[in-house]
């Protein structure tokens, strides 16, 4: 009895490796297109002409930005200048800056700058025709300081 099992178990071993499988061979084609991303250097993208369209900063007057159209102009040099014009009056200063990779000092004051939205906008503009400056560098001191938002200049 054993030796017809063992048997049987081989016969049915050598069957079933022996057996041909079908083989079948598919062949996908896909094309996949690779967007290329812009990479942003930040000490170029600074670099021009810049509009304030936003001024936020927790102050019981009211926004003193609101008639004034306000430009900042980043400059190769370091220098930036600041002009902003009511009416008929303008005015002009001038000032330093410095940057690292996500601090910028303008003029003594020191920001977190980004080129994306840190919100959710229904419509983006293109990486680096947005600056945001945010003063609050240690939220946890306080969240009370300038919120500044920039559009570039064409």
């Amino acid at each position: 009895m054993k030796f017809t099992v063992t048997s049987l178990l081989i016969f049915m071993l050598f069957v079933a490796c022996n057996t041909p499988k079908p083989t079948t061979t598919t062949v996908t084609t896909t094309t996949t297109q690779v967007k290329e991303e812009r990479k942003l250097v930040p000490w170029d993208a600074i670099l021009g002409i810049w509009k304030m369209e936003s001024y936020q900063v927790f102050a019981p007057e009211p926004n003193l930005n609101e008639n004034k159209t306000t430009i900042w102009e980043f400059k190769n040099d370091r220098d930036v200048t600041f002009r902003t014009t009511e009416g008929k009056k303008s005015s002009f200063n001038k000032g330093r800056y410095w940057m690292n990779k996500s601090i910028i000092n303008v003029d003594g004051t020191l920001y977190m700058f980004s080129f994306e939205s840190p919100y959710d906008s229904p419509n983006p503009k293109p990486l680096g025709e947005e600056l945001w400056l945010d003063s609050n560098i240690d939220p946890s001191i306080s969240n009370d300081g300038p919120k500044i938002y920039f559009t570039k200049v064409k």
